[in-house]
């Protein structure tokens, strides 16, 4: 029973291969060629101004998310920072958000099920990160 299965799966690939390479025959794409001498050893960097993180599970947490990163602006010239937004449980039924920063905890703030709240709660927030931010930088600390 596998047998025609895995038969009918190779010939999609070869049909999509083959539509592939005839296709691009068709229409060639230029190529890159690596001016620099062989053995010469090249090496990229991939660098980020920053990420940010959504760690929430609830209705409330996902709108606080929403909000932050709406209003989120990075600092200038701030590069190679993380956020994460962090949703935990609260005492009952409620729930917190905690706010990483490259790996270090900043605040745990709770968090209510009211727009115009989640909404001062972020404009609270940013101008602190951002401080935090400058002052790592400043400090001479990155994120690698």
């Amino acid at each position: 029973m596998k047998r025609p299965f895995l038969i009918i799966i190779l010939l999609l690939t070869v049909a999509e291969t083959w539509s592939q390479s005839s296709a691009s025959a068709s229409n060639p794409k230029p190529v890159l060629v690596n001016a620099q001498a062989e053995g010469a050893r090249q090496t990229t960097t991939f660098e980020y101004t920053g990420l940010l993180i959504n760690r929430t599970r609830t209705r409330t947490g996902q709108a606080f998310y929403e909000l932050f990163n709406q209003q989120w602006n990075a600092t200038q010239n701030a590069k190679n920072y993380m956020i994460v937004i962090e949703e935990v449980p609260g005492s009952g039924r409620s729930s917190q958000v905690a706010i990483w920063v490259n790996e270090e905890k900043l605040t745990t703030q709770a968090l209510q099920d009211k727009t115009d709240y989640l909404k001062q709660l972020a404009g609270y927030l940013i101008p602190f990160i951002q401080q935090h931010i400058l002052q790592n930088k400043q400090a001479g600390y990155e994120l690698y």
